[in-house]
């Protein structure tokens, strides 16, 4: 059983001076009960109630947030209420020492209620310390049903032993929603925030919106010997939803050779294949334009090698990701309420080097560390103002660290960095985003409460530096980077 209640603030303030805030509950319970001793039945059950206001980011002008990195533009009275639902059952199955069957199904209620005052920030008039914004009220149901059935086994054939997995999942979408907007309000700093009296129960649903997709797939490891292994396999998918049908068969196949124990050289290439539901948002001037599939590839060369006895791994990998029709969303100006526009881009093709090394140094002294190269760039040659750029908030170098080291059996320090690079926050490559680095530190103890209980105490400082920075988002919704803060912990385990 798992019960979490979690309550935040911020530093960002709105026009009246109030803050947001952020109260989550959680509420989960796991039963297994084994059928037999090889037939095991698990049921669960979760929910989650997240109810926050809305802050949808700083405006930035020349890499700076107007009016101060603390004001918010969206109205005091904005809130988005989430309560999600979550239960199913499994069922796994060793048939005989070599096969097992695994099976499950799930469904997730998702309700999200959007009441929403949002500042138009190109729309501020310095002179009378004003802006117009417009106002929605918004309920979204989306009831997603899942199941699967998987059939793992062993066996060999001549002399290959063979590993494979053959199975099925399938998944139904349903969405409601209903939703009202009140356009062209005026919002004056130190005076009125006006709350248009609008609900969506006055508006009439939204046809409901099913998607069906069912998928069929089968791979086989095949080990030829102790140094070569391949890797084959085949997917089918099937998917219906409101304005087509898709059918695609996806590939992936592997070769690895080891030339040690300790040693794997390997070449890996997939395909993926994801369906699109048409744009959906009142406040974005492409509604409901029909998008196509995103279509992905990906080629790989890797080496890995274990090292002091088993306790790290090193790996390195050279890697190419290319996707067709990538849906990008960016911000306009100039078009009253519609605030974004949703399209398609023609290619994206991202290379790069991945590099990291990880294990127990000592037996008191453990490192987590990776450094990534990217080359990304936009094929597009039905819109040549984004073609030959970098995609949005993808840099081209990135690093993190983290070491722990327990001082005793009682005690422990860790610290950890994490370095993102320079990027672009728009598709045109016209706002960048300088890089930066920030720097966590922690302390951990634990007090010996029982003959089987255990007190954990812990400190741990986030952002020890204070570093100011750019997060993700578009010029005019750029999420701030969080200040310092110091998290205390205590659990007590019996």
């Amino acid at each position: 059983m798992v019960l979490s209640k979690q309550s935040e603030g911020s530093p960002r303030r709105y026009l009246d001076g109030s803050e947001p805030e952020l109260d989550r509950q959680v509420a989960g319970l796991m039963l297994d009960y084994d059928i037999t001793p090889d037939t095991q039945l698990s049921l669960h059950y979760d929910r989650v109630i997240d109810d926050s206001n809305s802050d949808n980011g700083a405006n930035i002008i020349n890499g700076k947030p107007q009016l101060g990195s603390q004001f918010i533009w969206e109205a005091p009275w904005s809130f988005m209420d989430i309560d999600v639902e979550n239960y199913g059952v499994d069922i796994v199955s060793q048939l005989t020492p070599d096969w097992k069957v695994k099976a499950g199904y799930n469904r997730q209620d998702y309700k999200r209620h959007y009441h929403e005052g949002f500042g138009q920030r190109e729309t501020y008039d310095a002179n009378t310390q004003s802006f117009k914004y417009f106002a929605m009220d918004r309920h979204d149901n989306w009831v997603l049903d899942t199941a699967y059935i998987d059939v793992t086994g062993a066996f060999q054939l001549g002399n290959i032993d063979h590993q494979v997995l053959i199975g099925s999942n399938a998944l139904r979408n349903d969405y409601v929603g209903q939703r009202v907007m009140e356009k062209n309000q005026t919002a004056v700093i130190g005076g009125a925030y006006p709350e248009p009296g609008i609900h969506y129960g006055t508006a009439t649903p939204r046809d409901p919106e099913p998607t069906d997709s069912i998928g069929f797939y089968a791979q086989d490891l095949m080990t030829l010997n102790p140094q070569w292994q391949l890797l084959a396999g085949l997917r089918y998918d099937r998917e219906d939803n409101e304005t087509d049908t898709y059918y695609n068969v996806l590939p992936k196949a592997a070769v690895m050779y080891h030339p040690s124990p300790e040693q794997t050289l390997y070449v890996t290439y997939s395909e993926s294949f994801e369906p699109k539901n048409p744009v959906d948002s009142d406040t974005d001037i492409n509604d409901g334009m029909a998008l196509k599939p995103v279509k992905g590839k990906l080629y790989e060369f890797g080496y890995k090698q274990s090292l002091l006895n088993d306790q790290a791994l090193f790996s390195a990998a050279l890697f190419q990701i290319e996707q067709e029709n990538k849906v990008v969303k960016e911000a306009i100006t100039g078009q009253g309420s519609l605030t974004s526009r949703t399209t398609q881009l023609g290619k994206q093709t991202h290379k790069g080097v991945e590099v990291s090394l990880a294990g127990q140094v000592t037996d008191s002294w453990s490192v987590h560390s990776s450094a990534t190269y990217l080359d990304a760039r936009t094929e597009d040659p039905f819109n040549l103002a984004n073609d030959g750029k970098q995609p949005a908030d993808t840099p081209e170098w990135g690093a993190s660290i983290w070491s722990r080291y327990d001082v005793d059996n009682q005690t422990y320090v860790n610290v950890g960095a994490r370095y993102v690079g320079d990027r672009y926050g728009d598709m045109k490559n016209t706002y960048h985003k300088p890089g930066y680095t920030t720097v966590n530190a922690g302390v951990g103890h634990t007090i010996k409460a029982g003959e089987q209980t255990d007190l954990k105490l812990s400190v741990n400082v986030e952002n020890l530096f204070n570093e100011s920075y750019l997060a993700g988002g578009v010029q005019n919704k750029t999420t701030l980077g969080e200040e310092r803060k110091v998290v205390l912990g205590a659990s007590l385990h019996f």
